[in-house]
C-alpha cells in the first residue's frame, strides 16, 4: 500500500484513509446529502497535475483535494479541509495554483476552528 506524508504530523498515513478532521467533515457532508443540499461526494477521488514535469529539470506537481462534491445545482466543488492549526503556506499556494489551472471547478477550503465550527474560504 502506498503511503503519503501527513503534514503537521510525524509518520505516514495510508493513502485513501481519512484523518480525524476529514472524517468529521465527511459527517457534515452526509448531513448535507440527507438535506438535499448536495447530491454526493467522494474522498480523494481526483489527482490533478498542476505543473507538468520537464525532462531532467523538474518533477510534475500534483494536487489531490480531500473531497469532490456534486452540489444540488450540479456544480462540482473541490474541497480541502484543515484542522485548527490552519493552512500551511505550501498548501495554500498549491490550492491557489490548482484553482487558476482548473477554473471549471469551484474551489473551497474549510478550517475546523477550536470552537468546533467550520470556517469556509473560496479560492476562485
Amino acid at each position: 500500500m502506498r503511503t503519503r506524508r501527513a503534514k503537521g504530523r510525524r509518520g505516514y498515513a495510508p493513502t485513501g484513509i481519512m484523518n480525524r478532521t476529514e472524517a468529521r467533515f465527511a459527517e457534515r457532508l452526509l448531513s448535507l446529502k440527507a438535506a438535499g443540499e448536495i447530491l454526493g461526494y467522494h474522498y480523494e477521488a481526483v489527482k490533478l497535475c498542476i505543473t507538468p514535469g520537464l525532462p531532467g529539470k523538474r518533477q510534475a506537481t500534483y494536487y489531490t483535494p480531500d473531497f469532490l462534491v456534486l452540489r444540488a445545482d450540479l456544480e462540482l466543488e473541490l474541497i480541502d479541509v484543515k484542522g485548527s492549526a490552519g493552512w500551511e503556506d505550501t498548501a495554500r499556494v498549491k490550492i491557489k495554483a490548482a484553482a487558476d489551472r482548473f477554473p471549471e471547478f469551484h474551489w473551497v477550503g474549510y478550517t475546523l476552528t477550536r470552537s468546533g465550527s467550520w470556517e469556509r474560504e473560496e479560492f476562485n
